[in-house]
């Protein structure tokens, strides 16, 4: 008795499924645009973040810019007869690694095109535990998440904070020697448990 072999079945794909991103030439240069943009946003936030935004993040610009961005390679993508869903995704995907891009690029352009440099400024304590400025013009700088360290000096007291104002227009805080005196006291209470 003979035993019939397994046949091998094949099944096509219906048409315009697994569109290859990587075989027209613009959604590949948008996939590599949204990879480079992704690497950038995560190594220069997490790298070199030693100076913050000193006021509130300008979010409706870098909103703004990544929606932008979003719809520009989308309608690109589609003028190079890439598939509607592909377009869409890959563009928002693009548009999102921009918009977080942008959020320390400004922080690097305004730091490039400062003429002063980071200059010292004095603050004061004051009861809600923010620090007020003694110059005018200046943000007032609020830490919340760190209530402890603020405590343990006296109300009205006054501390420095290194500052640059570059051609952005805002202001931008070296954050590092407050990271160094926050981790020291920090661990100095660690200790004493």
């Amino acid at each position: 008795m003979a035993v019939a072999a397994p046949q091998l079945v094949v099944k096509h794909l219906p048409q315009g499924a697994g569109f290859a991103l990587e075989k027209n030439r613009q959604a590949l240069v948008v996939v590599v645009g949204f990879f480079v943009l992704l690497f950038y946003a995560l190594g220069d936030s997490f790298l070199s973040g030693y100076e913050v935004y000193a006021d509130e993040p300008p979010y409706s610009f870098f909103v703004a810019s990544g929606l932008l961005s979003a719809l520009m390679a989308g309608l690109w993508m589609r003028r190079g007869e890439v598939p509607v869903a592909e377009s869409i995704f890959v563009s928002l995907l693009f548009g999102a690694a921009l918009g977080a891009a942008a959020y320390p690029a400004a922080l690097r352009v305004n730091a490039f095109t400062d003429q002063d440099g980071l200059r010292r400024y004095a603050y004061q304590l004051t009861p809600e535990l923010t620090l007020k400025p003694l110059t005018d013009g200046l943000p007032v700088l609020a830490f919340p998440r760190y209530p402890e360290y603020w405590s343990q000096f006296k109300r009205d007291s006054i501390h420095d904070f290194e500052l640059r104002r570059g051609g952005l227009a805002f202001y931008q805080l070296n954050i590092q020697p407050l990271n160094l005196a926050m981790r020291e006291f920090y661990e100095k209470q660690n200790n004493k448990r």
